[in-house]
């Protein structure tokens, strides 16, 4: 299991409260210090189609806005491209070519750090340790062959996004890692491992 929190501690506690744990790997983020703001005022924008990605980005606190727009940004905003064409405007690009890249750079950003250059930097090294690949095939056979080929190569936690339904529960079992997975019509599919 991978898990990103701010609360080490209570986490593990109640991780093994639950029962048997295995193979846990924690990144304890920090957090928001004594006294600080909640966030420095810089907004993260995110190119992704209307729907469930789209819910997604936002959920985890980004201006969503559509593949290849322009973004109305300020100075030390941030734009998540995730493979599209869009004006960054004034914005800090991170260069993500894959929505799976962006997932992964939003995972890591930092709201209350006010050094955008640090901040930029981090997701950009979340974006790049993020393989991706697009299968032809979306069979459960298909994922499987693909992803084996990516965690060749290590890792400990795949994402796919796809159009059709696919069976993370059924690939976790067969694949021996986490596999997180969603639906979002009208994308071709992609596969990250980290």
């Amino acid at each position: 299991m991978h898990i990103h929190t701010t609360e080490a501690g209570p986490l593990v506690e109640l991780a093994f409260a639950r029962g048997a744990v295995s193979n846990l790997r924690l990144e304890a983020l920090p957090g928001v210090p004594e006294g600080a703001s909640e966030s420095v005022g810089r907004t993260v924008w995110a190119a992704a189609p209307a729907g469930p990605l789209a819910e997604l980005f936002a959920g985890a606190g980004a201006e969503v806005v559509e593949p290849g727009r322009a973004v109305e940004a300020n100075p030390g905003d941030i734009f998540l491209v995730n493979g599209s064409k869009g004006d960054a405007g004034e914005a800090r690009v991170v260069p993500t070519d894959s929505y799976v890249a962006g997932i992964a750079a939003l995972s890591v950003y930092d709201p209350t750090n006010a050094d955008t250059d640090a901040v930029v930097s981090t997701m950009r090294d979340a974006a790049r340790s993020m393989r991706v690949v697009r299968p032809a095939a979306v069979t459960f056979d298909a994922l499987v062959v693909a992803t084996r080929r990516l965690l060749a190569e290590g890792g400990e936690q795949v994402t796919i996004l796809s159009a059709r339904a696919v069976d993370a529960t059924a690939l976790t079992s067969k694949l021996g890692v986490e596999v997180m997975a969603l639906t979002a019509p009208g994308i071709e599919t992609e596969i990250g491992v980290e």
